[in-house]
């Protein structure tokens, strides 16, 4: 086995050296999280040869504790163009073998599934043999709509009878690469989902944060956006259509009508809340709106703040929408002190961000 570079000729604004070169400024800059990313691709601290490997991984693959891809944090500052963002939505990393070539092109089909792809490789054909196999890490072509390009570098092993592809695969999938790359595949898009929901939440409501009158205000509110986000929104991770008609698309039959007959605390007395927060998601929280004014000496509800605090299930979220201290130091007995003083004792360090949308989307 070899590792082959990768040159690739795109446009130097979205050539996939430049955007190396920017994804090793920012990991130079975020070391820890490099680290972490690292030690979870290779299992073992990386040498100097790992070093295009791990930024690539680092830059496409791994979503930090804000739901993001180090290229998406790029993009959203401003330093890398948005057509680039198909790289982190779709990269693959897995085994194909070399089928043949037709011109520049490399004819290559997934030894798991058979899928077969066409890879963008110029000038490679001396290397990349037929029969050969590619350990690669390939992203859409952004000139040519299914036409695929490697990123970073690849590993080839020389060509291969069926029986010697076949223990390369069984390697492969023994190992912990796969369940790792198919994990982080599905978080990032799972917070995408997230972010265009939470677009459609503010677009629907106007504010991330929305308070109800009552429990029965609350139901008919969120009934009224489940409407708007199956039948009313596309979206550009299902190619511009709507959830529903990609529920058609894909199963061949209605979606389900989502009903939300609020339980528990939610259906009783106060005014109910939920906010759809850009890093924890949505969370959907009883009394919301008598915990705000609590919280901001509007009057006088110390049970909601006691709730909270004792419910492992409430994140320091709402504590920080709350923006005052004073008035959660008397719940607690305790002098005024910042947010993190008061709330570290009783609710433990912030979790990392997982994606959380709203009950029956979450696919």
């Amino acid at each position: 086995m070899r590792r082959a570079p990768v040159g690739l000729g795109l446009p130097v604004s979205t050539s996939i050296e430049a955007v190396l070169a920017r994804l090793a400024a920012h990991a130079r800059v975020h070391a820890d999280e490099v680290a972490v990313a690292a030690h979870a691709l290779l299992q073992r601290a990386p040498s100097p040869a790992d070093s295009v490997e791990v930024i690539a991984f680092y830059g496409l693959e791994w979503v930090d504790g804000g739901g993001l891809t180090a290229l998406q944090h790029l993009v959203a500052a401003g330093e890398l163009s948005a057509e680039v963002l198909p790289w982190s939505h779709d990269v693959r990393v897995g085994l194909w073998v070399v089928d043949g070539w037709e011109g520049d092109l490399a004819c290559i089909r997934d030894l798991a599934t058979d899928e077969e792809l066409v890879l963008f490789a110029p000038s490679r054909a001396t290397e990349l043999l037929p029969r050969s196999v590619l350990r690669a890490r390939l992203v859409p072509d952004l000139d040519t709509p299914g036409r695929w390009r490697a990123f970073g570098e690849m590993d080839v092993w020389g060509p291969r009878g069926v029986l010697g592809r076949m223990d390369l695969l069984r390697a492969w999938q023994e190992g912990h690469e796969p369940a790792l790359h198919a994990r982080l595949a599905e978080l990032r898009g799972a917070f995408r989902r997230q972010r265009e929901e939470r677009a459609t939440w503010i677009a629907h409501f106007g504010a991330d944060l929305v308070v109800f009158d009552d429990a029965d205000a609350m139901a008919a509110g969120l009934s009224a956006f489940v409407n708007v986000l199956l039948n009313g929104t596309r979206f550009e991770s299902l190619g511009g259509r709507t959830r529903a008609e990609a529920f058609r698309a894909a199963k061949g039959e209605e979606p389900a009508v989502i009903q939300f007959a609020l339980g528990g605390d939610l259906s009783g007395p106060g005014r109910h809340g939920a906010i759809y927060d850009d890093h924890e998601g949505i969370h959907v929280l009883p009394r919301l709106g008598d915990f705000l004014a609590h919280l901001r000496g509007e009057s006088h509800h110390p049970e909601v703040v006691r709730a909270y605090l004792d419910d492992p299930g409430v994140t320091w979220l709402p504590f920080r929408r709350a923006g005052a201290t004073r008035a959660l130091a008397e719940v607690l007995g305790a002098p005024d002190a910042t947010l993190e003083a008061l709330l570290l004792p009783v609710k433990g360090p912030p979790r990392r961000a997982a994606p959380s949308v709203l009950p029956g989307f979450e696919d």
